[in-house]
């Protein structure tokens, strides 16, 4: 089952790995099963609907949401994971 996301122009989705999962596993999953991106749909030509199949220890994040993920799960901007607080 996929994760639909809307996206429009400028907009992002941030991947990046559980800070609960295992790191290996995680790669293991990806080299093994990958990430499929299909573009679901197209609204009046700036509104673009993904849907997302990506493995359980990868998040898939809406930009707005990453400021929010960064707060519960200690990641530094560059999504990786440090210390409370992160600089």
């Amino acid at each position: 089952m996929s994760l639909i996301l809307g996206r429009r122009v400028g907009e992002k989705i941030r991947l990046t790995i559980d800070p609960g999962a295992d790191p290996q596993d995680a790669l293991l999953r990806l080299l093994e099963d990958g990430i499929d991106i299909e573009v679901v749909s197209i609204k009046n030509n700036n509104h673009v609907r993904f849907g997302i199949t990506a493995p359980r220890e990868l998040l898939v994040l809406r930009e707005e949401l990453v400021a929010g993920s960064n707060e519960r799960y200690h990641m530094d901007n560059d999504g990786m994971q440090c210390e409370s607080p992160c600089r």
